[in-house]
């Protein structure tokens, strides 16, 4: 697709700039910010970007028909210039110079944002769209919008619809919903939909009516008609992480598991324990893990964290029927009443919530089967999904939440702490996690605390937590997601994290009838072999693994 939802901002806040959280475009992408704000103050809705690029106001209208200092207004502003493939952040400016009714001035009430990156865009799309529709004050009813001309065959389309609340609308036919979202105090929200190349007409209609009062947009995008291919079929991933096997190594074969039929003396058959699984065993090039930068990248460095994804080392909790994990490592020092499970509502099924000011803590030191033991000095990662609730470091709503190091950190002590890399939905950045997480070599040792990211005390939510004794490589974490092939992150989205020893398998390698199969497996690895690398010319050696996967069946 030619579309990416790169980053959204929800917050109530009364402030005169909102920051969208980080993300990294693609070179050469285009930028569009759309945002609402609940007070009527045209004029303003200026945005600015890290990058130092410059923005236009392409789109600004009136979204209720509320009379009042609050009357909602929505702005859509495209960038400029194309972007390098570089993290940054979106700016609005949202202090009115030209309030309503002649009041002084004032800042916005809060901001719904989303910032959409565009692949492949014409030249001529960082100049102005093609055209444009803009419309105040309908409903509710059932939004349609029709363009004055018909749009061109390999253009993109952008529309939208805001109000004083959530529009929570079937998109038009052919459309694809990218945001449906609102914040409070005051309740603002918009939705907003694209097109891929290949619109022709001129009207589109949404597919249902909305309970709310609203203004609605849509610009045509000049665009090369160019639309990256599907993913190509990754043909091994463990966990997500795409690997890469050596040419001519991969075989599959069958392995008989238990005892077989065998006869009783009274000729009746006694009793089979007998199964049938497969296995597979490959040798991965030295490297070990597909980077964005090719296949000729050493990374030997990382070649005994590999070993440990694959074996499937650390502990995991799901929550969906018990709080503690997978291999039994039961929960402790945690107060009876500090936390409540739920069978529903999670990212992936159940979900844990931790009171206010508690935390639900474990005792990693004992717990993770390493050698000689393991303390936090010794590296670690923590993901999970956690549920953030309006004014945190994201947008309400279930993100994902990576945090490596090999520091102790105690909740509280820093937002940021010093030696932990934060990863929120696969970006690194600064997003206070040091107040909602904990990692010692005392008690509470690992835990997930029912504080905000603005450290206040309230109940949190929580999903899928794993814990790793080994740092995960930053190359991994996002690695060659965002359409181009499965990663991590792609992973967390669809499945939930595997039950630690278990791994899962993915790719054609497993079940050529389906690129994306999932199959549940012990990993191993069988030794490490020094192989000779000749890339321009130039010898190396480097390790690669032997590996080896059983099918687990239950």
């Amino acid at each position: 697709m030619p579309f990416v939802h790169a980053a959204a901002l929800l917050t109530g806040t009364d402030a005169p700039t909102f920051t969208s959280p980080a993300f990294t475009p693609g070179a050469g992408d285009l930028l569009i910010a759309i945002f609402t704000i609940p007070r009527y103050c045209f004029g303003t809705g200026s945005v600015s970007d890290s990058a130092g690029g410059s923005w236009t106001k392409r789109v600004e209208l009136s979204c209720n028909a509320d009379g009042s200092d609050r009357r909602d207004h929505v702005v859509v502003c495209t960038r400029n210039s194309a972007v390098a493939a570089s993290s940054m952040t979106v700016t609005v400016a949202a202090r009115s110079s030209t309030p309503y009714s002649g009041t002084a001035e004032a800042n916005a009430d809060g901001c719904s944002l989303a910032v959409l990156r565009v692949r492949n865009p014409s030249a001529s799309a960082f100049t102005a769209p093609r055209q444009g529709i803009v419309g105040s004050i309908f409903g509710p009813d059932t939004p349609t919008l029709t363009f004055g001309s018909a749009c061109l065959a390999t253009n993109v389309v952008v529309a939208g619809i805001a109000g004083a609340g959530t529009p929570a609308l079937a998109p038009p036919t052919g459309f694809v919903e990218r945001m449906d979202a609102s914040h409070s105090s005051p309740t603002c929200g918009m939705e907003y939909v694209t097109h891929a190349p290949g619109f022709t007409g001129t009207t589109f209609t949404w597919g249902s009516a909305t309970a709310i009062v609203y203004g609605k947009w849509a610009l045509e995008i000049p665009h090369t008609g160019i639309v990256p291919p599907a993913p190509p079929r990754t043909f091994l991933a463990v966990n997500g992480l795409a690997l890469d096997v050596e040419y001519g190594t991969w075989k599959e074969g069958r392995a008989q598991i238990g005892e077989l039929d065998d006869q009783a003396l009274s000729g009746q058959s006694a009793e089979s324990r007998a199964g049938l699984v497969r296995r597979w065993s490959c040798r991965l090039t030295p490297h070990g893990a597909r980077t964005v930068a090719g296949p000729m990248v050493a990374d030997a460095a990382n070649i005994a964290k590999l070993q440990q994804w694959i074996e499937g080392r650390g502990q995991r909790w799901d929550f969906n029927s018990a709080a503690h994990s997978y291999s039994a490592a039961g929960f402790c020092n945690t107060a009876i009443g500090a936390f409540t499970r739920s069978t529903s509502s999670g990212k992936h099924g159940g979900r844990l919530t931790v009171s206010l000011g508690s935390v639900f803590g474990v005792n990693m030191t004992r717990k993770l089967g390493v050698r000689g033991g393991w303390t936090p000095a010794s590296g670690w990662s923590l993901l999970c999904w956690r549920n953030f609730q309006s004014g945190e470091s994201a947008s309400a709503g279930w993100h994902t939440c990576i945090l490596t190091g090999a520091v102790d950190f105690a909740r509280g002590s820093a937002s940021n702490p010093t030696g932990v890399t934060q990863y929120l939905d696969g970006v690194a950045g600064s997003y206070s996690l040091g107040r909602c997480f904990s990692v010692s070599a005392t008690t509470p040792f690992v835990g997930l605390h029912g504080y905000l990211t603005t450290n206040s005390a309230a109940a949190a939510e929580y999903d899928d937590f794993m814990f790793l004794p080994f740092e995960l490589p930053a190359s991994w974490i996002g690695a060659v997601g965002d359409g181009v092939d499965l990663s991590m992150l792609d992973f967390a989205e669809a499945y939930p994290l595997p039950p630690l020893p278990h791994v899962y398998l993915t790719g054609a390698a497993v079940d050529p009838a389906d690129t994306y199969a999932v199959v549940r497996a012990i990993g191993r690895v069988r030794g490490a072999v020094a192989e000779q690398l000749v890339d321009g010319g130039v010898k190396a050696t480097l390790p690669a693994l032997d590996v080896e996967f059983t099918e687990w069946v239950e």
